[in-house]
């Protein structure tokens, strides 16, 4: 992460990360990221495990085109609340 924010301060460029809920049944793993990105002032949605129905995969973890288009609505909420002033979820 710490090659990841020198190149977006270098390249002028934002980091947000895009983080499962699901990380909330192994708490260990989800306090080592975020200490991580709270360290490294990157901004983080954390999605939840309510995500809809066909975002990845048959039997791959991978996002398929929907899954990308979730994603991507996603992100797009976060920037115009961010826009707007309103804090992020």
């Amino acid at each position: 992460m710490d090659q990841w924010t020198e190149l977006a301060r270098r390249e002028n460029f934002q980091l947000v990360a895009l983080m499962s809920g699901e990380f909330n049944v192994m708490p260990a793993k989800a306090a080592i990221w975020r200490r991580i990105l709270t360290e490294r002032s990157i901004p983080t949605i954390w999605y939840g495990a309510a995500h809809p129905a066909g975002w990845h995969f048959l039997r791959d973890g991978h996002w398929n085109a929907q899954g990308h288009r979730w994603a991507a609505e996603l992100l797009a909420r976060f920037l115009l609340e961010r826009q707007h002033g309103h804090a992020a979820k």
